[in-house]
């Protein structure tokens, strides 16, 4: 799976923040340098927003790139497979953002699966509500943080009905913006999710039509 191009939609304020979570996608794997992300060999679109017009233009990008590759037969676009939301709007319900609410399913509709952080809280979504977790989407794989012993980490959200699986979020180490290594010891949900949609990429990388489809 590839995902290709950059685009950015705000500054430096994020940069530290998704330094640490491209490398848990993909930081270049057997070379004998620092990690290996989830996915050794891959291409990254970077997306960066903050608020939700920002974020559905964000969305759109992925969309359109994807649906020109779809249309070209590869030609032209760009073949985005994944996307990682390490970011959400806790004590919410995906009905407060109508810009964003149904762009999931027309992520789907293209072959783009959205892979969701749950909060950072020891909290029921089903009860508290988050975007984007609580959003009805075939398309949308949420994700909380587990720890070093495979349990869901102390402060990290749950919900039987909002939250699929857990992914290891507390202590792991990722890249920096130095350009070295560093352990992340508060962790997370944000750093959770990059595994998940860089397993996601991996998959698709196999050759089997069956599971593309």
């Amino acid at each position: 799976g590839q995902i290709l191009e950059t685009i950015n939609f705000a500054n430096q304020p994020n940069a530290k923040h998704g330094t640490a979570v491209t490398g848990f996608i993909g930081a270049k794997g057997n070379n004998g340098e620092g990690i290996s992300g989830v996915n050794w060999d891959t291409k990254l679109m970077l997306l960066s927003a903050h608020f939700e017009d920002e974020i559905a233009e964000a969305y759109q990008h992925a969309y359109n790139q994807r649906k020109l590759y779809n249309e070209t037969n590869g030609e032209s676009g760009a073949l985005v497979v994944a996307l990682n939301g390490s970011f959400g709007f806790s004590n919410s319900r995906c009905s407060d953002f109508p810009m964003l609410s149904n762009l999931m399913d027309t992520l789907g509709l293209v072959g783009i699966l959205y892979i969701g952080a749950a909060p950072n809280a020891d909290v029921d979504i089903n009860e508290r509500g988050d975007y984007p977790t609580e959003c009805p989407s075939d398309y949308l794989i949420t994700v909380t943080s587990t720890n070093m012993d495979d349990e869901r980490s102390d402060d990290a959200a749950f919900g039987n009905v909002t939250v699929d699986l857990g992914a290891p979020g507390s202590e792991v180490y990722t890249t920096n913006q130095s350009g070295n290594y560093q352990q992340e010891t508060l962790g997370g949900t944000s750093y959770a999710t990059p595994h998940v949609a860089g397993a996601v990429a991996v998959l698709y990388s196999v050759p089997c039509k069956k599971l593309a489809n």
